[in-house]
């Protein structure tokens, strides 16, 4: 519960097998709303409603270990405390918010209640952030929750209308293929840089204690391809007062330079060259805890840097023209970085 009174279910006693599941007729009719709207692999998005009174939901959608998949977030929301909690999407509660709830009914004790998590079969659950390319870890049927424990869903209520997209992995925007998508499943995976970068459960994170503005560099190089993008998806885990930034780095050469698209602590956002030489600011924006997807073209002399595919800025510079490094950075703010990729520009 909130640690000024708002009360969980199964926080003083544990609840039966029935109060904490539903009963077995329950089970068996979400089981099969879920059943029925499922597709085949490689098909036209499926359509799948996740309940927030409901422990694991199956799907009836199976994906091969390296398959890659998106889940969309159409509509809807949910709360693990009616009446008294806020409802939230698929990120869950804010870390504000989340401190206040009694913590004893969490699956995963480093992630907020309320986040959508998923499963592949068997396996150990995983955070799913929305509208992002996802690698399968393992083959299997995928399972969708709210992240709450099985004893403490009596209290909850909402839902999530999600979309599963089971084709190979594109540019959303239709205007570029992928050269490079990280993989974290297994740690860095060949990315160097601050210590402050660290992998946790497939998610690359940063915890904040870096003030430099030289990136974390991909293990990829696209050599003589002078033109690309870069696209990431960061969510901020916790940000602060002067002067933390963070952002993405393109045409970096074995000895820096290149460019970067960055967002401020206060707002502001920019594209700078050479690490701190600002070019032009861009319009402002407030990412908050939110998922959001970073991107960085360079194409020729044209530098743009867009958010959820809005353009905040582009620039003109002709100071570097090659550099095929790319990266992440982060001077003192905490970070989850879901998904990398480099793609090329049509």
């Amino acid at each position: 519960m909130i640690d000024s009174g708002y009360p969980r279910a199964g926080t003083s006693l544990p609840l039966t097998h029935d109060k904490a599941l539903g009963t077995v007729a329950q089970i068996a009719v979400v089981a099969a709303s879920f059943l029925a709207v499922a597709g085949p692999a490689g098909a036209a998005p499926t359509g799948v409603t996740v309940r927030s009174e409901t422990g694991w939901q199956p799907t009836g959608i199976r994906v091969d270990t390296g398959q890659t998949f998106r889940v969309g977030h159409r509509s809807g929301d949910w709360t693990v405390g009616s009446p008294g909690l806020p409802r939230v999407g698929p990120a869950g509660y804010t870390p504000e918010v989340d401190r206040q709830i009694y913590q004893g009914c969490k699956i995963l004790t480093d992630q907020p209640y309320g986040r959508l998590l998923a499963r592949i079969g068997d396996g150990p659950p995983f955070v799913v952030p929305t509208d992002t390319a996802l690698t399968a870890p393992a083959a299997g049927d995928v399972a969708f929750r709210i992240h709450d424990d099985d004893r403490c869903l009596g209290d909850n209520a909402g839902a999530l209308d999600l979309t599963v997209d089971t084709t190979t992995a594109a540019d959303p925007g239709g205007t570029a293929t992928v050269l490079y998508a990280a993989d974290w499943s297994s740690g860095l995976g060949g990315w160097v840089g601050h210590p402050s970068w660290k992998v946790l459960r497939g998610v690359l994170v940063n915890d904040g204690t870096s003030g430099s503005l030289k990136p974390l560099l991909a293990p990829y190089d696209t050599e003589q391809l002078a033109d690309y993008a870069i696209e990431a998806k960061i969510r901020v885990v916790r940000g602060g007062g002067c002067c933390r930034v963070f952002g993405l780095a393109a045409r970096r050469g074995t000895g820096g330079g290149g460019y970067a698209g960055v967002v401020r602590w206060d707002g502001a956002t920019l594209i700078s060259e050479n690490d701190d030489n600002i070019l032009e600011y861009g319009e402002p924006f407030a990412p908050e805890s939110e998922w959001h997807t970073y991107r960085l073209e360079v194409d020729g002399n044209v530098v743009t840097f867009l958010v959820d595919g809005a353009k905040l800025k582009t620039v003109t510079d002709n100071r570097h023209l090659t550099g095929g490094l790319t990266g992440l950075i982060s001077a003192e703010y905490q970070l989850e970085v879901a998904t990398y990729r480099v793609l090329r520009l049509n």
